[in-house]
This record gives C-alpha cells, sequence and structure tokens, in this order.
C-alpha cells in the first residue's frame, strides 16, 4: 500500500491541480492515512518519489492536523520539528480551518499554529464555542487572526468576531497596531458594534490590565461619540447608551464614567442615593 500511496502522491504533485489532486490521495488511502503519512515524512531511503511526496505534503501540510492527532503528540511534534522548514517554505494555504488551529494547539504545536492564523480567516459565521476554544492559543496566533479579519472587515463580519478582535487589541496593549487597527475602521463603521465589542472586553480584562491601560481603552469607547457629522443629541444619546451597556457588564462606575460628575452621579445609583 506504501508503494501506491507514493505512485499517487508522485501523480498528484506534476498535475496541473496538485492540492485537488492530493485530497483525492487522501480520500483513498483514508483508512491507513495517518501511517502513510508518517512513513512518507520519515522515507529516508533515497526514493525520488518519496522526496516527491515529502514536498507534497508539506505543501498541503495544514490537511493532516487529524493524522497528527491520531499519531499524538509525540510523533506530531518531531514530524514536525523535523520538517518544518520544508513546510514553512511551501505551505501557503488558501484555507485554514480555525479548528484545525486549536486541534494543533491541543498537540502542543504552538509555532505552527501561529504560522497557519496567517492563513486562517474569522469573520465568518462560527459557532460561539470556537471563539471560546481559541482564547487557548497564543496572543500571537490571536493577533495574527485579528488582524486579518480587520484588513478584510469590509466584506462583512459578526458580532462574535468583532467580540473576539476588540478583546485581542487589548490585550495585546492599547498602545499598539492592533488597537489603533480596531479603533480606526471601528471609526468608519457601525460605531455602536465597536463599541460594545470593546465595552464587552474591558468587562472582562479590566481587573486583570494596568489602570492606565484601561482608562486608554474607555477613553476610546468614549470616542465613539463624537460624531461632528451627527444631529444634534446624538452624542449625548449615545453616551447614555453606552453608560447603560457598561452597568449591564457589570462594569464599576469608577472604570468607564466619562467625567468625575458622572462617575458620582452612577456611584450614587449605585448605592441607592
Amino acid at each position: 500500500m506504501y508503494q501506491a500511496y507514493l505512485d499517487e502522491l508522485s501523480q498528484a504533485h506534476h498535475s496541473e491541480q496538485p492540492t485537488k489532486a492530493h485530497h483525492g490521495v487522501r480520500q483513498r488511502f483514508a483508512g491507513d492515512l495517518a501511517n502513510l503519512f508518517r512513513m512518507a515524512l520519515d522515507d529516508k531511503s533515497g526514493d525520488p518519489r518519496a522526496e516527491i511526496a515529502r514536498h507534497r505534503i508539506a505543501a498541503d501540510f495544514q490537511l493532516y492536523t487529524s493524522q497528527l492527532t491520531a499519531l499524538g503528540p509525540e510523533d506530531a511534534s518531531r514530524l514536525v520539528r523535523e520538517n518544518e522548514s520544508l513546510i514553512k517554505s511551501l505551505c501557503k494555504p488558501n484555507f485554514v480551518d480555525p479548528y484545525w488551529l486549536v486541534s494543533l494547539h491541543d498537540l502542543g504545536l504552538p509555532e505552527l499554529v501561529t504560522y497557519l492564523a496567517d492563513f486562517c480567516e474569522l469573520r465568518s459565521n462560527h459557532d460561539s464555542g470556537l471563539f471560546d476554544d481559541i482564547q487557548a492559543i497564543s496572543i500571537s496566533a490571536r493577533r495574527k487572526l485579528a488582524r486579518a479579519g480587520m484588513e478584510t472587515i469590509h466584506q462583512g463580519y459578526t458580532y462574535e468576531f468583532l467580540d473576539f478582535a476588540a478583546a485581542v487589541a487589548l490585550e495585546a496593549g492599547v498602545a499598539g497596531a492592533q488597537f489603533r487597527r480596531f479603533m480606526s475602521v471601528g471609526m468608519d463603521k457601525t460605531r455602536d458594534h465597536f463599541a460594545r465589542a470593546l465595552i464587552k472586553a474591558i468587562a472582562t480584562q479590566h481587573a486583570s490590565l494596568p489602570e492606565a491601560q484601561v482608562k486608554y481603552a474607555v477613553d476610546s469607547v468614549w470616542k465613539f461619540t463624537e460624531d461632528k457629522s451627527s444631529p444634534t443629541g446624538f452624542e449625548s444619546a449615545f453616551k447614555a447608551e453606552l453608560t447603560s451597556f457598561f452597568r449591564a457588564q457589570d462594569v464599576p462606575a469608577r472604570v468607564y464614567a466619562h467625567s468625575p460628575v458622572e462617575r458620582d452621579r452612577l456611584i450614587g445609583m449605585d448605592l441607592g442615593l
């Protein structure tokens, strides 16, 4: 079976649509693909077909996530380590499923996760559970996922993605490019959506971040209400709306009040005064 696998991988590599042909090979050998995949990467026989197979596998390496999982963390780590330079030089996929990144993280392959994050897109609809799982991967990989989504956000977005991007922007640091990107895009789009996403991030992270960082983020929320082209009363109405949302997220008034007078008013309300 292994010889037939090498033959077919070699043919796929030289076809007009190598990735599509490779899909077909993977389907035909699905029953023992994990072992065949490992054998091809470990083949030091000098057989030219084995070298071609290694190149084809490396070029579509993201497709082998389930096989790496089947082999287990030890073998997965070894195969990635021994073929890392080939993978990074050849693997430029058009699509990476975000669930693959979660699986690769669970295998203890953070560098591969960070590398493949460049090719993954999160703007489309995903189960909210995915974003919970994604929180486990490194901040460097999450920054890449957020950046990629923000760069193509004109094509549409989900509230879940905005919540994710805001949380990454805040965690990555309010003075960094990630935060500036979130703010600049938000100013040109539906400000309410972006402001609420940032408020959710503040609600989750304010207790663990430096006070100055939280203050900068809160000030940024209030910047969303500043729009000279809006009708009279827009800013005060929007501030009242966002204040209510801060309260609904259980953020302390001392954290988000946009002025000392407002802070005292809100604290008085909380105390029933």
